[in-house]
């Protein structure tokens, strides 16, 4: 069980997180000790990550990578804030490429070999398959499986129920190729 600091600090920063808030959120950063740069002392992922996944606007997000965090680090759950970014419902392309224009790497993959590209791809997400595409994002990457195969980003899409997103991956193989 949470204690109620702690549970009343994230609650805090998460209101002024999702109003997007920057006076608030440069209070709390003068008065919280690890805002924003440490991890939120509830769910103990970084306060950064939990700003990606949790849908705030590319200004709060440009504030935090002002503040020092970094748009290519690697969280405890081995994510990259670009990953974390495409994944989030909705899909906010301007977070996206908030980090993509600070320095996260498009094709950069967590442990698995996973890129932003095989998550979205894998999660049926075709808006997000497309923007990547349009970003430059490579179709060709693999990843390693629990099995020692290389998929590419078409071969985790279930082509049955996402079939635009399988043409869409199989044009910019043919176009990179």
């Amino acid at each position: 069980m949470y204690d109620e600091k702690a549970l009343e600090v994230f609650g805090t920063v998460t209101q002024a997180l999702s109003a997007g808030d920057i006076d608030r959120l440069e209070t709390l950063a003068a008065t919280i000790n690890g805002f924003p740069l440490g991890g939120d002392p509830c769910f103990q992922d970084s306060w950064f990550m939990h700003a990606i996944g949790a849908g705030c606007s590319a200004r709060v997000i440009d504030w935090m990578m002002d503040q020092g965090c970094d748009p290519a680090f690697v969280s405890e759950t081995m994510s990259w804030p670009i990953q974390t970014a495409c994944w989030a419902e909705p899909f906010n392309p301007d977070v996206a490429q908030a980090l993509l224009d600070r320095g996260a790497g498009i094709d950069q993959a967590d442990e698995l070999g996973y890129t932003a590209l095989h998550i979205a791809a894998l999660g049926g997400r075709s808006d997000v398959v497309t923007w990547l595409l349009a970003q430059g994002a490579n179709p060709w990457a693999v990843q390693t499986d629990d099995w020692g195969r290389d998929p590419y980003p078409l071969d985790l899409v279930n082509r049955d129920a996402h079939p635009e997103i399988a043409d869409a991956l199989a044009a910019a193989m043919d176009a990179r190729d």
